[in-house]
């Protein structure tokens, strides 16, 4: 066998080497870019090409007859088997990389699927516990409403009574026997109240707690709280004083919850100020509560009831929770105050259902400010 007829050889074993590879990329190229394929068809055809001249000896092809063009074709065979089995080496590391993506996606969504159903479950737990505390929450409703029927009836009695006896209508009292109907009477009277509040803040919660919105003036409503808490100023020796402008306009709320907030507010700062005064002011303002001089004619119209005193103040730290169901200030064991820490939750809840805001500035030792905002009357715009 001469030497040209084994690089012959070998260049065909080579290119069927080069043609069997290129066969076993077909099953790693789904996912290969056109371009490789169409570039690896033509250099095949190109080496086709040259096997054809050398074989057929067509005019044109002295120059490759001969060792040096067997050579050639050997060398290009070469560099053709090269060059597929280094787009094969691609094409199995790029369906190599796809197989790893095919598998991180498969355990992406088999640890999601695991996710949403633990929201899930956890979802319908917090629901049923939602359900269970609504529930709890409509027994307690109805607990407090029935129970404060059944104890206002002979609590209204014991106070009708005690009453009668004050005013000496079954009969002249000693002054020891005065003094001790009284105490009766001033207990009644605390106890009633804090079954009051009990229900108001159930009924509140509970979302069954109905307005009876109307026009009402301010200066009207602040004087009679005024004029029913005066006494009780008086005996502490404080000022009990009112600065509402007059003209101010009618703001829009239920009556007998206005006087409610207001005695709340006022009673605190009677309760808490030991000299100087209390001071109960109105003003315009925005739903914040920043007053204004006017209302501009495309925005709604609040105005600020403010009540300001000179008592004892409240730490910093504490004025975020005042506001909470049953919080007192004077919580300790030896407490100077009485109160159920109803008051101001109750008063922020009717504010909040007039559609109003509420706020308090206060200082250690200098005295508090709480404010609330109602809004305007519409005939009034």
């Amino acid at each position: 066998m001469t030497k040209i007829s084994l690089l012959i050889i070998v260049s065909v074993i080579i290119q069927l080497v080069t043609a069997f590879l290129a066969f076993r990329m077909i099953r790693f190229s789904r996912h290969a870019p056109g371009w490789i394929l169409i570039s690896l068809a033509l250099l095949l055809m190109g080496v086709r090409r040259i096997t054809t001249l050398l074989s057929y000896h067509l005019p044109g092809t002295e120059l490759f007859r001969g060792i040096g063009a067997e050579a050639i074709a050997l060398l290009i065979s070469i560099l053709m088997l090269c060059g597929v089995v280094l787009i094969r080496r691609y094409f199995i590391l790029h369906n190599q990389q796809h197989e790893r993506l095919r598998e991180s996606e498969q355990r992406y969504k088999a640890l999601s699927d695991q996710l949403e159903h633990r929201i899930e479950e956890r979802t319908q737990g917090l629901s049923d516990i939602i359900q269970s505390l609504q529930e709890c929450q409509r027994t307690k409703a109805d607990f407090l409403s029935k129970m404060s029927h059944e104890l206002r009836t002979p609590l209204n009695a014991v106070i009708g009574f005690s009453d009668v006896l004050l005013t000496g209508m079954d009969g002249e009292l000693t002054a020891e026997q005065k003094k001790d109907v009284q105490l009766i009477f001033n207990s009644a009277q605390h106890l009633l109240q804090l079954i009051n509040d009990l229900l108001d803040v159930s009924r509140l919660e509970s979302g069954k707690f109905t307005l009876n919105h109307g026009p009402v003036e301010i200066s009207r409503a602040v004087s009679d709280v005024v004029s029913d808490m005066m006494e009780k100023a008086l005996e502490k020796g404080l000022a009990l004083r009112q600065d509402i402008p007059a003209g101010l306009p009618a703001v829009e709320a239920d009556p007998l919850r206005l006087d409610q907030i207001l005695r709340n507010l006022i009673d605190n700062a009677v309760k808490f100020t030991q000299r100087g005064e209390v001071l109960i002011q109105a003003a315009l303002s925005d739903r914040q509560g920043e007053i204004m001089r006017s209302i501009p004619e495309d925005a709604p119209g609040f105005v600020r009831v403010s009540v300001q005193d000179t008592g004892i103040g409240i730490p910093g730290e504490k004025i975020s929770a005042i506001f909470d169901t049953f919080h007192q200030l004077d919580s300790g064991p030896s407490r100077r105050y009485e109160g159920t820490g109803l008051g101001l939750t109750i008063t922020r809840s009717l504010v909040d259902l007039h559609g109003g805001r509420t706020g308090v500035k206060s200082e250690p030792g200098k005295g508090s400010l709480f404010w609330f905002t109602l809004p305007i009357f519409k005939d009034n715009h």
